[in-house]
């Protein structure tokens, strides 16, 4: 939300979009040990809260 909020700031629109896949690394050093795990965090506002638009956006994410 973060990240988010300060693109509109700079940006000057609500049209965001922001998708964040993040390896943690108490997950991999320490507990479970696990390197192929990852975390998966989206925000989506303005246009992006549309259907189309989101899968038209994750669409080019995943290239």
């Amino acid at each position: 939300m973060q990240i988010a909020e300060e693109l509109k700031r700079v940006l000057q629109t609500d049209d965001v979009a922001v998708l964040i896949d993040a390896q943690h690394l108490c997950v991999s050093s320490r507990g479970v040990q696990d390197i192929n795990s990852s975390t998966v965090t989206s925000y989506y506002g303005g246009k992006f809260k549309n259907e189309f638009t989101r899968q038209e956006f994750i669409k080019y994410v995943e290239l």
